[in-house]
């Protein structure tokens, strides 16, 4: 915005209107450079824009115009007819500059001729003052012209600070990606550590006390916790490797009820209803088993905290994929926890007591994901406990039944 003040001349009804220059982003002085071979107009251009606040630099040939103009002003005031070079040759130059491009021109002309004005601003100038001129009308003009460059070089600096600022961010996130990863990793392999450390110090504490008095009457039952702590440790091995997918992954056909019914017989003290249609999927057989198992686990662990425990196991077909539904009648799970529960070894708020390491939702999950289904939580289902659903396709997915997939896949 132009800022002016317009005082009447009280003897000859004149305004003389008074334009203050641009400030600079360093707030320093703009600058201008007049080149005019005529030293009286050079003189009264010079002069208006001194007044208006510009520091001005002055040169009365096309050479000098060059030269000065490589120190990139805020505006150029150039005379079309200069002894040596035209102005509109000048123009030209200064645009094919990479350096000189974007300094703006105004052209000084003594001719109404529109043609003339019309190649200036062909050969880049941007506006055009005829002579004689009044003072400060020139300065107003100038002023308009600076504002605008200044403007977009205000424009330009935000664009370049934003860029930076957005490559800044995106180094970031990637720094920060890796970090997630990297400490992931950490949790896994800590986490897997922890959970069979448990059964090796069961194991070292028996074989231990069992090798001090091999004749006691105590060591048959000592060896028999060892045995059972070693069977713990290996049925943890073969869980992870059956849900990770690091063992034989050839698919076959898979009955979910049947599948569901075997594993819920293996937990005797429990109230299962099983209900819904026999529903073949295309799966690897050792990851679906220790997958339902691990479900099913948690359900009853989570049932048994409750009286009347019960387990309610829903299968349904979808045409092209079928669900195998699990409610439980435990305490549910609190909503903060739903969108935490696929962290590798996350431990819910109800779970955080105790020896389990909560391994196993987030490898379901990955098993899930390599044979293009799908696993979903909720918090709450009909009876009362949470509800798990797995989604398996019938039919193998297109390109995921060679995917070895490592274990560590789970972290992305």
């Amino acid at each position: 915005m132009v800022q002016a003040t317009a005082r009447r001349k009280p003897s000859s009804g004149e305004f003389t209107i008074v334009d203050s220059a641009p400030p600079t982003p360093s707030g320093q002085r703009p600058r201008a450079v007049v080149v005019d071979d005529d030293r009286g107009i050079r003189d009264a251009v010079s002069q208006a824009l001194r007044t208006a606040g510009y520091t001005v630099e002055v040169g009365e040939t096309g050479a000098s115009a060059l030269r000065l103009a490589q120190s990139v002003p805020d505006v150029l005031v150039l005379d079309l007819n200069l002894p040596d070079l035209s102005g509109l040759a000048i123009c030209r130059a200064l645009r094919a500059g990479p350096k000189t491009a974007d300094v703006p021109i105004i052209i000084l002309t003594g001719t109404h001729d529109d043609s003339v004005v019309a190649s200036g601003f062909m050969a880049g100038a941007i506006d055009y003052i005829v002579k004689p001129f009044v003072p400060e009308v020139l300065a107003v003009r100038v002023n308009r012209v600076a504002r605008a460059r200044l403007a977009e070089l205000e424009r330009k600096n935000r664009v370049q600070e934003l860029h930076v600022a957005s490559t800044a961010l995106d180094e970031a996130r990637a720094n920060l990606a890796v970090q997630h990863k990297l400490s992931g990793l950490g949790i896994l392999v800590s986490g897997v550590a922890t959970e069979m450390n448990i059964p090796l110090e069961a194991i070292t504490s028996s074989l231990q006390s069992a090798g001090a008095d091999l004749d006691a009457p105590t060591t048959t039952s000592i060896l028999r916790d060892a045995l059972a702590s070693a069977e713990q440790l290996s049925g943890l091995v073969r869980r992870l490797r059956g849900i990770a997918g690091t063992d034989d992954r050839a698919r076959t056909p898979i009955n979910l009820r049947d599948r569901c019914e075997i594993v819920a017989h293996s937990f005797a003290d429990t109230t299962f209803t099983i209900d819904g249609p026999d529903v073949v999927v295309s799966a690897v057989d050792a990851e679906i088993r220790e997958a339902i198992i691990a479900l099913i686990d948690n359900a009853v662990r989570a049932a048994n905290k409750r009286s009347n425990p019960r387990i309610m196991i829903t299968i349904f077909d979808n045409g092209d994929s079928g669900d195998v539904v699990i409610d439980d009648s435990g305490p549910g799970i609190y909503d903060a926890d739903v969108p935490l529960l696929f962290t590798p070894f996350f431990k819910r708020a109800d779970k955080r007591e105790g020896n389990r390491s909560g391994v196993g939702l987030s490898l379901v999950n990955a098993a899930m994901r390599r044979h293009g289904g799908g696993l979903t939580i909720e918090g709450h289902g009909p009876l009362g406990g949470a509800r798990v659903t797995i989604r398996l396709p019938k039919i193998a997915v297109e390109g995921i039944d060679v995917d070895d997939t490592p274990l560590t896949s789970i972290l992305s």
